[in-house]
């Protein structure tokens, strides 16, 4: 009856309302899925990189075959303060995918509230509640 105007128009209306609804289902499963195997990835990179297992393997190794009792006293301290620094390094990398991650949790429902409250739906301000909170001037 309306031609294939009609049903290009047709599909892409189903289009959008079928991805509407189906964006938040998959934000929080499939895409959290894909973030939580990503963050593994970069951690075990990261950890590749900055070679964390092969200097666990040779942390009681003297370093330039020096093998007097000195320099493998030396060496252990040198690779422990090493290894401290690199796992601290590691921390901080592993902090930030998590601070990510608890972005990537409440992003939309920050900003469906945040679209609600221009709207005049929601009469609560919750960024006035939180600035209170942490003290900063509403």
């Amino acid at each position: 009856m309306f031609g294939l105007t009609g049903q290009v128009i047709g599909f892409i209306a189903k289009d959008i309302v079928w991805n509407t609804v189906y964006f938040p289902i998959w934000w929080y499963t499939r895409g959290i899925l894909r973030i939580l195997v990503l963050m593994k990835h970069q951690v075990s990179s990261l950890a590749r990189t900055l070679h964390l297992p092969t200097l666990f393997k040779y942390l009681l190794k003297p370093m330039y075959g020096y093998t007097d009792i000195i320099s493998r006293i030396i060496s252990f301290y040198v690779r422990i303060v090493q290894f401290i620094v690199l796992l601290l390094i590691t921390l901080v990398v592993v902090v930030g995918l998590v601070v990510l991650l608890a972005v990537w949790i409440t992003a939309p429902v920050l900003v469906l509230y945040g679209v609600a409250f221009h709207l005049g739906w929601i009469e609560f301000n919750l960024y006035a509640l939180i600035a209170w909170n942490v003290g900063l001037p509403v």
